[in-house]
């Protein structure tokens, strides 16, 4: 009988011993998994603001560069008509020798062309009020261009903002 109640209790620490060791298993587990997630959403974030820097540096170098020269000509097409906050600029429009017919894009005109951006970003230390109105006026009355890419970036902002409006809800 001894015996018996000897290996019962055995048996019953045994099992205290399994369960606290699967508990402590099952915690530590969970640690490693919620820092996993916690490293992958602080690294995730700081890719996002590389990726970020380094899309303005190019805007930014791309607009400088279109700046310094006063703007740049380009073909008179459907999508690109003469810049009606241009015109008067004497070389506005240009023909060349060959006969093409060219238009200043000043760096406004062309960002919202190009990116049919919806930000504008303008330095207040570097414009004064008349000239950043005129630039917002120029943005804010581009055409939306309808190129494929940008209305694939409109739908995909539209699933995020539905994404993010259902997230809110619940």
């Amino acid at each position: 009988m001894q015996v018996q109640d000897f290996l019962k209790t055995r048996l019953r620490i045994l099992r205290l011993y399994f369960w606290m060791l699967l508990i402590l298993w099952t915690v530590f587990v969970g640690s490693v998994l919620l820092w996993n997630i916690y490293r992958q959403k602080i690294e995730t974030a700081e890719a996002a603001r590389i990726v970020a820097r380094s899309a303005l540096q190019k805007d930014m170098s791309y607009r400088r560069w279109a700046t310094s020269h006063g703007g740049v000509y380009v073909p008179i097409t459907e999508k690109t008509p003469p810049n009606p906050y241009l015109s008067y600029l004497k070389e506005r429009d240009i023909t060349t020798p060959s006969g093409r017919a060219l238009t200043l894009v000043n760096p406004a005109y062309m960002a919202r062309q190009h990116n049919d951006a919806n930000v504008l970003a303008l330095g207040a230390l570097v414009l004064g009020k008349r000239l950043a109105l005129a630039i917002t006026q120029i943005f804010l009355q581009e055409p939306f261009s309808q190129d494929e890419r940008h209305i694939k970036r409109l739908n995909k902002i539209h699933k995020f903002e539905n994404v993010s409006s259902c997230n809110k809800k619940s």
